[in-house]
């Protein structure tokens, strides 16, 4: 059986026998929600919860929120002017243009089962900050909740806040604006950090793991190439070439510039040494190549107390890709102003706060505008190239 089907039966049979269950126990009775590939539970305990973080330095949260009105300006023009800028290069400079596609977190099927975990660890955290940074934006101004409460949908986890519709609508602009705002400027100040941590993977968890460049690895093989034929398989370290030591890829490159095209070199592994004949690059025929892409450092770590795990760094160093990468998209997404999306609300706010009248012709121009732009940027993307797997 195809392994896409495989996948999708298996989570069709388990999101099947766990609505039939809560179905037989009445979990409706319990504050669940529940449908076949999702539930739901809603409660008015996490109300207290989000309260007590409200009332607690109200000021400091209220110039917080101030702050998120300018982020979310900025944001929303950022947001317009991405998508139009890539759009146009879809058009007419492909080269330059980035695939947006939406995210559907399946794995085997849009998603690697490498990253899988990494991402929906990723979407889930930008979910639940998310809606708890509205849940405090609303309080912080005495705007009532209706409830609050967690969810998986498929895989995903996350939380939620229900506002009170009534009460929120008659608050002032500058509040609803702080509310609407409050999730995507969150989101962003959180993927910056993760982004920061990313970037300075390794001076972050110095005081805990000595890094070690232990060579380089062979990700794949240009077929026909010298490597291939001799032997070397994905997944080969390359540690020496001519006995003389490989610590990374730029090593690997200093090695190979004194390489002419036919000679022999002797490429050491820890599953052996391989005598390879080099061949040249068809771009350049006075350059020696090997036929091994892609490559990548090989860097393993050692934790400098007993009880540190070695794997620790190598999924934290993932995370914080993931979680650079998903906040600041959702936070940037999220503003646009399109119907749906926070950054309608947002628009309609900041237009009645500046005096602006015929708010509502201005929301559906603008909210159809978008749609176009991010519809056609997913088309195209698409298109152009193809569906991608991360």
């Amino acid at each position: 059986m195809d392994p896409a089907i495989t996948v999708l039966a298996f989570y069709l049979v388990i999101w099947g026998g766990i609505y039939l269950v809560g179905k037989v126990l009445k979990a409706e009775r319990f504050g669940f929600v529940l449908s076949p590939l999702y539930f739901m539970y809603k409660t008015t305990a996490l109300n207290e919860w989000i309260d007590s973080l409200a009332g607690k330095r109200r000021g400091v949260w209220r110039t917080l929120g101030n702050a998120g009105i300018a982020v979310g300006v900025g944001l929303m023009a950022y947001a317009i002017y991405l998508l139009s800028s890539n759009l146009f290069n879809l058009l007419f400079r492909v080269e330059a243009a980035t695939s947006i596609q939406p995210v559907i977190p399946v794995p085997g099927l849009t998603i690697s089962w490498e990253s899988f975990p990494y991402i929906v660890i990723a979407i889930s955290l930008v979910l639940a900050t998310h809606e708890l940074a509205h849940g405090i934006a609303t309080r912080v101004d005495n705007v009532p909740l209706k409830s609050a409460g967690v969810f998986v949908a498929v895989v995903l986890f996350g939380g939620f806040v229900e506002p009170d519709e009534e009460g929120l609508e008659k608050a002032p602009n500058q509040t609803k604006m702080r509310v609407y705002a409050a999730g995507s400027f969150t989101n962003a100040a959180i993927g910056l950090v993760a982004l920061l941590l990313f970037a300075n993977f390794a001076a972050t968890i110095a005081p805990f793991y000595t890094t070690n460049n232990a060579g380089v690895e062979v990700q794949g093989l240009i077929p026909g190439y010298p490597a291939q034929k001799a032997g070397l398989r994905p997944g080969d370290v390359i540690t020496g070439i001519n006995g003389g030591p490989i610590h990374g890829v730029t090593d690997l490159q200093h090695a190979m510039s004194g390489v002419s095209p036919g000679t022999g070199v002797t490429i050491s592994t820890p599953r052996g040494d391989f005598q390879v004949t080099t061949d040249a690059d068809p771009n350049n025929s006075s350059r020696a190549i090997l036929g091994v892409s892609p490559i990548r450092d090989l860097i393993t770590y050692s934790g400098r107390l007993p009880l540190l795990p070695e794997n620790l760094p190598y999924h934290l160093f993932r995370v914080e890709f993931w979680v650079s990468i998903v906040f600041v998209s959702v936070a940037i997404i999220n503003m646009l102003p399109l119907y749906m999306f926070d950054g309608d609300r947002f628009l309609d706010c900041l237009l009645k706060a500046l005096g602006i009248g015929r708010t509502k012709e201005i929301r559906i121009t603008v909210s159809a505008a978008s749609l176009a732009i991010l519809g056609l940027n997913f088309a195209l993307s698409i298109l152009r190239f193809g569906f991608i797997k991360l």
